[in-house]
């Protein structure tokens, strides 16, 4: 079934776009944390230790799809099923991996019972596919679903505790000022990644003219160097061209954004494939990442005249 465009926190998305999301979503294959006592149940099902798994290097987008970095590193096993493997399995089992899978954190464990008022036309599948009211976005029932109902499921998702992005309330004199100083900027905006990795850090290099810098997943050392080499501190948080920093209460290297003055920034919430390159409110980003014992500072990039 063919998926359509859409406007998605005032970004616009291709319908090539959804589609690839969808593949995240309904992942064929999916991630299990299992405690030993339920490893030793499933018996000859192949297994990783957490240090194994990590070293698998999966793609970031299964990662922050599943959550898997919020599951404590106590969890000792992880187990790779696919749907028709995970379904192969008896219900009992097939419902304590899920009540585990909710315990540890790990994310998309889907309640049948929430789902149906969000898609009453899909209610009575949802229902088929629990298990103890419990389901998972297996491809195999992903394509049961309409189009509407397949975008409505992503909508939700991708809207979930995330700002809007408000490019179209940035004035014409500013835009001319950005397409003159930060060209990048333009292009950046308002668009997501196709896929997770690209980050805060890259977004705002990106910006300043750092080539490719927004399709990487960029961490703190490369960053820190850059911004040393680009930059030098300043006392403004709100003129163009300042990066904006934040620093945890253990001094890290948190987030970063890109100011664009008239009180607007750019900024990535976050590295997965949900997070929109977005502009937004100056106060709302402070706001957002005022978190106990963290600092922002600002950096005027060099090239700004």
């Amino acid at each position: 079934m063919r998926v359509l465009g859409c406007t998605v926190l005032g970004c616009t998305v291709p319908s090539s776009l959804l589609k690839s999301w969808e593949g995240h979503l309904a992942a064929p294959v999916q991630p299990f944390f299992v405690s030993h006592a339920l490893a030793e149940n499933l018996g000859v099902w192949p297994r990783w230790t957490r240090a194994e798994f990590s070293a698998l290097g999966l793609p970031l987008s299964l990662t922050d799809t599943f959550t898997c970095y919020a599951v404590p590193t106590a969890v000792p096993w992880v187990l790779l099923l696919s749907g028709p493997a995970f379904n192969t399995l008896p219900e009992q089992l097939r419902a304590a991996l899920l009540r585990e899978q909710l315990e540890h954190g790990r994310g998309r464990v889907e309640s049948a019972a929430a789902w149906a008022g969000r898609l009453p036309a899909g209610a009575g599948r949802l229902h088929d596919a629990s298990t103890d009211g419990l389901f998972l976005w297996w491809p195999s029932l992903w394509q049961t679903l309409s189009a509407a109902s397949r975008r409505g499921v992503l909508l939700h998702l991708l809207t979930e505790d995330r700002l809007p992005h408000r490019g179209a309330e940035v004035t014409q004199a500013l835009w001319a000022d950005l397409d003159a100083r930060l060209p990048d900027v333009r292009r950046l905006a308002g668009t997501f990644a196709r896929k997770s990795g690209p980050n805060c850090f890259g977004t705002v290099m990106a910006a300043c003219g750092a080539p490719l810098a927004d399709e990487l997943w960029i961490h703190q050392g490369p960053f820190t160097r850059w911004l040393d080499a680009s930059s030098h501190p300043s006392d403004t948080h709100d003129n163009l061209g300042t990066v904006l920093v934040w620093h945890d209460a253990h001094g890290q290297l948190q987030h970063a954004a890109l100011a664009l003055g008239g009180g607007w920034v750019l900024q990535k919430d976050a590295q997965s494939w949900l997070a929109p390159r977005q502009i937004v409110g100056l106060p709302e980003v402070l706001d957002r990442w005022n978190e106990p014992g963290w600092t922002v500072s600002a950096h005027a990039f060099m090239h700004e005249t």
